[in-house]
């Protein structure tokens, strides 16, 4: 037989190019290894995960003096004032409120205990020589949420300008407590009057010395 008489067989000359292709591939294609760059090496920074920020609250139960009507009041008039609590879900035992005036402005003319549950020892002490008004109420039996007017105020204008009443922020004069015994006290909303102005928005609440625990005589504060 010649010596490429092998070729002359077409599917030995396909099976003979087949496994010298392979052969190839294998010597020219080797498997190509991650290459690091060393100038990129460094610090990876991750992305910070996003944080809530919490907006603190006022808390405590809310005691307001409110004009019960929109009225002029000038020189000499009287005016009605409700004395309102507000402690939301918070079951309430006893309160004691102190108003403070001053009595070259206005006058204590009559006070009126209203409320119907907190009746146990209650009473309304006036001293228009001190300016003040103090208003206690007790439960009747156990403690229960309060969000309701608990005393009317009549008031005389006596002299003219800017007349201010008040809810006396020492926790020794004011005081409400919850059914734990703690003073729950957190917003009174004072009443501001001007003699010869029609009144006809409701004064912006201020933040009292917050809620503590008997026996403490001292209030931390409340963040707004």
């Amino acid at each position: 037989m010649p010596k490429d008489s092998i070729f002359e067989n077409p599917f030995l000359e396909l099976l003979t190019n087949a496994y010298a292709q392979n052969v190839a591939d294998t010597i020219v294609s080797p498997t190509l290894d991650a290459i690091v760059d060393p100038n990129l090496v460094g610090t990876i920074t991750p992305t910070p995960t996003p944080t809530e920020t919490i907006t603190p609250t006022t808390s405590g139960t809310k005691v307001s003096l409110l004009l019960q009507t929109q009225q002029t009041i000038e020189l000499n008039d009287t005016f009605n004032v409700s004395l309102e609590i507000e402690s939301g879900t918070t079951q309430i035992k006893g309160f004691t409120i102190t108003i403070s005036y001053d009595p070259n402005t206005v006058s204590i003319e009559n006070s009126t205990y209203s409320d119907t549950y907190f009746t146990s020892n209650n009473e309304i002490i006036e001293n228009q020589a001190a300016g003040e008004i103090v208003i206690v109420g007790n439960a009747q039996a156990d403690p229960v949420t309060i969000n309701r007017a608990i005393a009317q105020l009549t008031f005389r204008a006596q002299s003219p300008g800017d007349i201010l009443i008040s809810i006396d922020q020492d926790s020794a004069r004011s005081s409400i407590f919850s059914s734990s015994n703690t003073n729950v006290l957190g917003v009174v909303q004072n009443l501001e009057l001007q003699v010869g102005s029609m009144i006809t928005t409701t004064p912006t609440p201020s933040i009292t010395q917050p809620i503590k625990e008997l026996p403490k005589n001292d209030f931390d504060d409340i963040a707004e």
